[in-house]
């Protein structure tokens, strides 16, 4: 690696007798032509490994990725602890993951990924890993599995069969004046929570208004319970309108009353905490379950070249001290991408400079040669199965020929 000042005199050579300092927006430019350099080719010296932040789940389809991935950008995907059931994973369209999803069901199906953006968010879609969830309380009814009842001064407690995150149904209920309430369950089905890992439930605020937070109570008895308030959502956002995906790892739990244990569970609460001036209809809960995570970590493309001195990486240089994050091989691309581009300035600014030497043919003919020797790794996506040819009908390869 060098640093950016390094960089600026290797450039000075090839500025034309103009001074580098001269060129406004220097690390604007400079993070232009790595751009430029990336749209070409895949650098192997932006490779990063990384842990995905939240256990894979068997029932939950998407999860948080580094903002630095690169544009459907990954290299590899596999569990932290080896096993080979997880090893075969490929890359899908978001639109064919959906439908893999819905029509694949035999035990044996293809560990699928894909890359899905949200308001320019990029997340990941897995599926085919993790153990089945443990069902503490499906919500798909008010008395099948314990009663459920207002806690609070909360009413109106119904099964909504319309809006539902889960299955057929969810818990609705009003949320009234006043402070902190919601839904209670004193008499679910024993069950022992000791070998899981981590809380779901699914939530649904009609407003966020006055709402500070929810909370989940769970153990024995009014008397002997764990709690645990949350703020964000599974992917770390901020509670908002709308379902929300809650999960609690058991180590977050503390006992809110008495002495709970995690065997013989039958007792359920859910609190909307905050202040509530006005009555609102239409909150929810949903899928009460507990579940044992996959830890899972990727390779991939990262889109940020340039670090810090302490090597904190980032998209754009902002100091001289800067480093470049790329190998002795591939620094002549960002060189002479970034002395094509430096070009149409110092000739506007009445400089001489060999354009030719650096730009145009010349680059285009490095990228060719560096895709020769350093062939892209990242995963190819499939799109469509049906677009694959079946040679076990007449003339259906001829689209081969």
């Amino acid at each position: 690696m060098i640093t950016v000042s390094q960089l600026k005199d290797i450039l000075a050579s090839k500025a034309g007798g103009k001074p580098i300092s001269k060129i406004p927006n220097f690390y604007s430019m400079l993070y232009q032509a790595m751009l430029m350099v990336k749209s070409n080719v895949d650098l192997p010296s932006s490779i990063r490994t990384q842990q995905l932040v939240n256990p894979i789940y068997s029932d939950v389809d998407y999860y948080v990725v580094p903002s630095d991935l690169g544009m459907m950008a990954i290299v590899n995907l596999r569990p932290i602890t080896p096993d080979d059931s997880y090893y075969d994973y490929s890359n899908f369209s978001q639109r064919q993951f959906t439908i893999e999803n819905k029509f694949d069901t035999t035990t044996n199906f293809t560990r699928r990924y894909a890359i899905k953006y949200q308001d320019g968010v990029p997340y990941i879609l897995i599926s085919g890993i993790g153990e089945v969830p443990v069902v503490i309380n499906n919500c798909e009814s008010l008395t099948a599995n314990g009663t459920w009842g207002a806690y609070g001064v909360a009413s109106d407690v119904a099964l909504d069969t319309v809006q539902m995150y889960s299955g057929n149904a969810s818990i609705a209920f009003k949320v009234n004046i006043g402070g902190d309430q919601g839904l209670q369950n004193t008499d679910m089905t024993s069950i022992d929570l000791t070998e899981e890992n981590d809380i779901f439930y699914a939530v649904y605020l009609p407003t966020t208004t006055g709402v500070t937070g929810v909370r989940l109570g769970i153990g024995q008895s009014t008397g002997a319970y764990y709690t645990a308030t949350s703020t964000t959502d599974f992917f770390g956002n901020a509670l908002h309108e709308g379902w929300n995906l809650i999960s609690v790892p058991k180590t977050s739990f503390t006992a809110g009353v008495g002495s709970p244990t995690w065997t013989g569970v039958v007792f359920a609460r859910f609190e909307v905490l905050g202040t509530f001036a006005v009555g609102t209809s239409g909150f929810r809960f949903d899928n009460l379950v507990a579940n044992v995570g996959v830890l899972m970590e990727f390779d991939y493309y990262s889109d940020y070249s340039f670090a810090s001195s302490s090597m904190a990486f980032k998209a754009i240089p902002t100091a001289d001290s800067d480093f470049i994050v790329m190998d002795a091989t591939e620094l002549p691309l960002l060189i002479n991408q970034f002395t094509e581009i430096m070009a149409v300035d110092l000739k506007q600014s009445g400089a001489t400079v060999d354009y030719s030497a650096y730009g145009g043919k010349n680059l285009r003919d490095m990228y060719d040669q560096f895709k020769i020797d350093f062939p892209s790794q990242r995963q190819l996506m499939i799109t469509k199965y049906s677009n694959r040819p079946r040679f076990d009908i007449p003339d259906n390869g001829m689209w081969l020929r």
